[in-house]
């Protein structure tokens, strides 16, 4: 394929910016304006990776990850607030956005949103303090695997065997102490009403 000819004016590279904000990635540092970079990034939320760190601001950051949630990748850290993390966690529908979280920013409102986008997977990447009971069992609801990050004192009998009823193998993370005969049958067979005599027929 062939390379796209240099931009070589201001002109250049509004006209380029205008048809596609990811063209900014051509544009010399020397033409970049924090007009022609907020144009970029207004028009594709990605063109963020372009611009540079000093001409970053945190209206410029929030539109792009209003955009897309994995523009907070090139945010930079003393930009990440927590409107900014809000905004990008509520795009997510890769169900890792709270990786790109800094921990310190990871506040209950935070993960209850990225919480309620990743159904249930942000679980893995939320500090133990800020998961709740009801939050436990509606992540094992969705994804039994989830179970391994459900702290020891919420594996309770209900949540673990919601769990193992959905995903077979949770039934390793299920404590000792809760784990019951039914528990273990039901990791073998999670659908309820089917009998294990079944497979064989």
């Amino acid at each position: 394929m062939k390379e796209p000819k240099p931009i070589m004016s201001p002109e250049e590279a509004a006209a380029a910016v205008r048809r596609h904000g990811g063209s900014l990635r051509r544009v010399p540092e020397r033409l970049k304006t924090p007009e022609l970079c907020m144009a970029a990034v207004r028009k594709n939320g990605g063109a963020l990776k372009y611009v540079p760190d000093a001409l970053k601001t945190e209206e410029m950051c929030m539109d792009a990850v209003m955009q897309d949630g994995w523009s907070l990748h090139y945010v930079p850290e003393e930009l990440k607030t927590e409107a900014i993390c809000l905004d990008a966690v509520r795009t997510d529908i890769s169900c890792n956005m709270l990786e790109l979280v800094p921990e310190k920013m990871r506040t209950p409102a935070v993960c209850a949103v990225a919480f309620r986008a990743s159904r249930g997977t942000a679980l893995r990447l939320m500090p133990d303090a800020l998961k709740t009971p009801e939050m436990c069992l509606a992540a094992v609801k969705w994804h039994g695997n989830m179970l391994q990050y459900v702290p020891m004192d919420m594996r309770t009998s209900e949540t673990c065997m919601t769990a193992v009823r959905e995903y077979g193998g949770a039934v390793m993370y299920v404590p000792e102490n809760i784990l019951t005969e039914e528990m273990c049958l039901a990791a073998i067979d999670p659908r309820p009403g089917f009998e294990v005599g079944d497979w064989l027929n």
